[in-house]
């Protein structure tokens, strides 16, 4: 999705309060949804933005992408502690070849 029209915190509120429910993100899978998210919270440096504007930010992921706060909220603890949205699957063999 290009969002490039929204580049500050102020700008998503103003969306926010204006946007009705046609407004969203439409993705062809998780991955590309989970890619627009991490590239959002890059843009608008998440981790190191005050409380509020956090708040802010994880609304406006949550009504484009058609989440659940809470969703959002997993996603973004999944790249804090990953380093990335994306699943990463590791795979442990029991029965060494």
């Amino acid at each position: 999705m290009q969002d490039d029209f929204v580049v500050t915190i102020n700008q998503i509120k103003e969306f926010l309060k204006l946007n009705n429910e046609g407004t969203r993100f439409t993705a062809k899978d998780k991955v590309e949804r989970n890619q627009w998210i991490e590239n959002v919270l890059a843009k608008f440096r998440y981790f190191s933005c005050r409380k509020k504007d956090k708040s802010i930010i994880k609304n406006y992921t949550a009504r484009m992408a058609g989440l659940s706060k809470i969703q959002v909220k997993k996603l973004i603890a999944r790249k804090r502690k990953f380093g990335k949205i994306s699943p990463i699957f590791i795979f442990l063999s029991t029965n060494p070849i």
